[in-house]
């Protein structure tokens, strides 16, 4: 959730994972909540003061800008209905380039969370959340 979207984010370029001395490719599924997509709106917070971003630096740290080509990876995506503008559009503009690029993205809607109650909707079973990662991962799992 939030920079650990962003995180989440983060794994789906390639080239890391060689690096890394892991498997290329091995990516299941991923779940991303509330995260910041594309840096490059910060620059222009004061949030930037104590990050200390430059351009260069957030358009490197934005996994929009470095999509790889499609996977069949799931990706869930989701953002609270009650979390902020930005939170909200970072969401849609990185559901819409992923969508673009081809990949298996899927929206997972939650109308009456916040940015700091929606992870603990993973603690219920029978949760949206909770429902569409078990999904996704009984369809990469052999």
């Amino acid at each position: 959730s939030s920079a650990g979207g962003h995180l989440a984010a983060m794994t789906l370029p390639t080239g890391w994972q060689t690096e890394a001395g892991l498997e290329a490719g091995r990516l299941g599924a991923v779940l991303a909540l509330s995260g910041l997509y594309d840096l490059e709106p910060l620059l222009r917070t004061k949030v930037n003061g104590w990050l200390g971003l430059s351009a260069d630096d957030a358009r490197a740290l934005s996994p929009i800008h470095h999509l790889p080509a499609a996977s069949g990876a799931p990706i869930l995506l989701s953002v609270g209905g009650k979390e902020t503008d930005a939170f909200r559009d970072q969401t849609a503009r990185f559901e819409a380039a992923l969508a673009a690029a081809g990949h298996d993205v899927r929206p997972v809607a939650m109308p009456g969370h916040n940015h700091f109650d929606i992870t603990g909707t993973l603690a219920d079973p029978d949760g949206a959340l909770t429902r569409a990662m078990a999904a996704a991962i009984r369809e990469i799992t052999p």
